[in-house]
């Protein structure tokens, strides 16, 4: 008797759990449905809003980043010139830390070179590798001098000032946004370290013509998060006597989360700081 009133029990507890189940199942997919319908409506600037916000939420980030620069020379074909840059980039955004890896490739006519690039920002010191050797310096707490582009939530906030004009096309898991920059955004957002590297004086007067970018993102649906971004963009320097087109293309994408960066003690140990070395 005993065993059978505790299996009555067991069967009447299962059906209970399973129209539990089912019920809760239909408020999921209705909140589901209403919660699409809401993304649905969405403009441009109050997604980039909640994608900022969603990467903002993260302690730290983790990305792959790949730039590449084209320099075409008018009339001059043996100074075309190719710089790739290939990197792991880790960031935490409080307290800003930072850690970078990874190389860097100029081809040129009859010259090919690839360094690597090697960094840490961590509190009020920075360690950066080059010539074989680690080099620390004095930055400030917010790493100044040291962020350029490398953290992709600042660029996002910066290409976000162009969500007004933006295209937005929405898939199942993810949304696809096309921003186009202005030109006078574009003028000063150049970056001279690869020109130079092309044989270009990093000079800012240059007379630069013709810029023009798109900015692709995509978003995952579910958390808002970024997880990748494009940006194409070419534009015309103006040299004395001479005229280079530039192509460039940027790619990042998001490899996982970060919640420490920490420089490890060999290189504390064995860097040189600045003021004593032959920099």
């Amino acid at each position: 008797m005993y065993r059978w009133t505790a299996c009555l029990l067991l069967f009447v507890l299962l059906l209970t759990g399973c129209g539990l189940t089912a019920e809760d199942e239909a408020e999921e997919a209705e909140t589901k449905a209403e919660r699409e319908a809401r993304i649905q409506e969405m403009t441009a600037e109050e997604i980039l809003k909640n994608v900022r916000n969603a990467m903002e939420e993260m302690k730290g980030t983790r990305w792959k980043r790949v730039v590449r620069h084209q320099f075409v020379f008018k009339g001059q074909p043996d100074k075309n010139t190719r710089v790739e840059q290939k990197q792991t980039v880790e960031v935490t955004h409080r307290p800003y830390h930072l850690h970078q890896d990874g190389t860097l490739t100029v081809n040129q006519e009859y010259v090919s070179e690839t360094i690597p690039q090697r960094q840490y920002v961590t509190g009020k010191k920075a360690y950066v590798f080059k010539r074989n050797q680690w080099f620390e310096s004095e930055v400030d707490e917010n790493g100044k001098g040291f962020k350029e582009d490398q953290t992709p939530l600042e660029w996002l906030k910066e290409v976000s000032a162009f969500a007004a004009g933006a295209d937005v096309k929405q898939k199942k898991s993810q949304i696809g946004i096309t921003l186009y920059p202005s030109s006078s955004r574009l003028k000063s957002s150049i970056d001279w370290t690869p020109a130079s590297l092309a044989g270009i004086p990093a000079n800012k007067d240059t007379a630069v013509a013709k810029p023009v970018a798109k900015v692709r993102l995509w978003v995952d649906k579910k958390t808002f998060r970024l997880v990748k971004a494009e940006q194409v963009m070419e534009y015309t320097l103006r040299l004395d006597k001479q005229q280079v087109n530039v192509r460039q293309k940027k790619v990042i994408r998001l490899d996982g989360k970060v919640n420490k960066i920490s420089v490890p003690e060999k290189i504390r140990q064995s860097a040189v700081p600045v003021s004593s070395s032959n920099k």
